[in-house]
Formats: C-alpha cells, sequence, structure tokens
C-alpha cells in the first residue's frame, strides 16, 4: 500500500520502487534517488549560507 505521501515523493522523483512493474506486489519497496540526495545538498547549501535560517530543520 502506497501513502499520499509516499506518491508524492514518487512522483517528485525522491523516491522510486523496487519493482516498479508491479506497483502493488507484497515485495514491493521504495528506495531513495540520486535526486532526492541531490536535493538535500543543494537546501543544505542554500542553509549554510543563511539563504532559509528561517527554517528550523537540519539535513
Amino acid at each position: 500500500m502506497t501513502s499520499e505521501r509516499q506518491r508524492a515523493l514518487l512522483r517528485t522523483g525522491w523516491l522510486a520502487m523496487t519493482i516498479p512493474d508491479k506497483p502493488r506486489s507484497s515485495k514491493q519497496r521504495h528506495i531513495t534517488t540520486e535526486t532526492e540526495k541531490e536535493d538535500l545538498k543543494t537546501e543544505k547549501l542554500f542553509l549554510d549560507e543563511g539563504v532559509n535560517k528561517d527554517r528550523n530543520y537540519e539535513v
């Protein structure tokens, strides 16, 4: 079963299915992608530069 949050992350490319041809498989898993890792690195650079200091979270 895929939650709305998981579907959103799949649409953005942050998550990928291990068995994309069978999205309802009981063996289906989700993995993080390189897109997600690159986006987090970019966000961390912005935070380090002070661009988004009003956001209180760590990357």
